[in-house]
């Protein structure tokens, strides 16, 4: 059965911005998503903030190398997923 992932983007900025009614709108259509979809999604969870975001490279036999970031040059990051199947 295959899966996909459905990533959820936004502007990091407006969310730290947006009031509570707004917030509780956007959650409400997350709730009406995995009310209509539960039977296709696998998972899926809120990441945290972009501020505590890391790259890890694999280095052949050493341990991983671990740095600040990703930085993307853009104001939308990957908020959150779904797992679904199909």
């Amino acid at each position: 059965m295959p899966k996909y992932v459905l990533l959820i983007h936004g502007d990091a900025d407006a969310w730290a911005t947006m009031g509570p009614d707004e917030k509780a709108r956007i959650d409400a259509g997350h709730s009406r998503f995995m009310d209509t979809e539960c039977s296709a999604v696998i998972g899926g969870h809120e990441l945290a903030g972009a501020s505590t975001a890391v790259t890890v490279r694999p280095r052949g036999s050493e341990r991983p190398l671990v740095t600040d970031g990703p930085f993307a040059e853009t104001k939308e990051i990957v908020g959150g997923f779904y797992i679904a199947a199909a």
